[in-house]
């Protein structure tokens, strides 16, 4: 499915673009590719491949605009943005005004995301299910849940700034390995999660204006403690510099960090801190 720079695309009337197909989308800086909804129904993107050996599906200069997930009879799926079983590239591009459970959500994928805007996401920004990449030279803009979720992925992200987030700014879970450096986070309910058998090796952050600074936990009990190794992270106006759980771990500058908390789930989700949804 191909498309080139100047191409508009608008989702009326809850119109869907579902492909089984790899998408090459080449926009350019002059003329970037648009798809968005002037009425707000349009149900967005889905691509869904049955192997993971087919080309590799390129976004470059993509604008997604007040989307939301689609729905159809009994099928529906989380993002404005769907990307199954596929080998993608996405580079700059934005999701904007996006009405969704999450705003891009990769599963069973190998990515990369270069110079990529997250801005005034309805709840998740970016959520990854299964999948390994990176994530670099990015910004997420007030999301109303996670700025970055995944679960049983492999990630490294270099170069992130996120600001105002209603949650979780990184959330690391379900058995993943996430490796952050030169990250700036600027007014998360929760700055830094990693829990149930995840690891998180961070360098060069800086968290600010974050009601919860760092947190390891268990919550799912089919899994273990999170385990979080940092240098060169500094905080400030952290009501809750660090919360780690008794049997999750956290070194800093190879210092550990007490664990005096018993049961940190029972304390985040909407009791203290966070919110109710994950």
């Amino acid at each position: 499915v191909i498309a080139g720079p100047g191409v508009s695309l608008d989702l009326h009337d809850a119109a869907m673009i579902l492909s089984k197909s790899p998408i090459q989308f080449l926009g350019s800086e002059d003329l970037p590719i648009v798809i968005e909804s002037s009425d707000g129904t349009g149900q967005g993107m889905s691509l869904i491949l049955k192997s993971s050996n087919e080309q590799t599906s390129i976004l470059d200069y993509v604008e997604f605009k007040n989307l939301t997930s689609p729905s159809k009879d009994k099928w529906s799926v989380t993002g404005a943005i769907t990307i199954y079983q596929a080998k993608v590239d996405i580079s700059n591009s934005s999701f904007m005004n996006n009405k969704s459970e999450d705003c891009l959500n990769l599963v069973r994928s190998t990515f990369r995301l270069s110079n990529v805007s997250f801005a005034n996401t309805f709840s998740d920004a970016l959520d990854l299910d299964f999948s390994n990449g990176s994530i670099v030279d990015s910004e997420f803009i007030n999301s109303g849940n996670d700025a970055i979720d995944f679960s049983g992925s492999i990630v490294t992200i270099e170069d992130v700034m996120i600001k105002k987030v209603g949650d979780k700014a990184i959330s690391v879970g379900e058995k993943s390995a996430a490796t952050a450096s030169r990250i700036r986070i600027d007014g998360a309910e929760i700055a830094l999660t990693c829990k149930d058998q995840s690891t998180l090796t961070i360098d060069n952050c800086v968290i600010s204006n974050s009601r919860i600074g760092v947190t390891a936990y268990q919550k799912k009990p089919e899994f273990g403690p999170g385990s979080i190794t940092a240098t060169n992270l500094t905080q400030t106006g952290s009501e809750v510099p660090y919360m780690i759980e008794k049997r999750s771990t956290m070194t800093l500058d190879g210092k550990a960090i007490a664990s005096k908390y018993k049961k940190v789930k029972d304390l985040l989700y909407g009791a203290e801190y966070g919110k109710s949804s994950k």
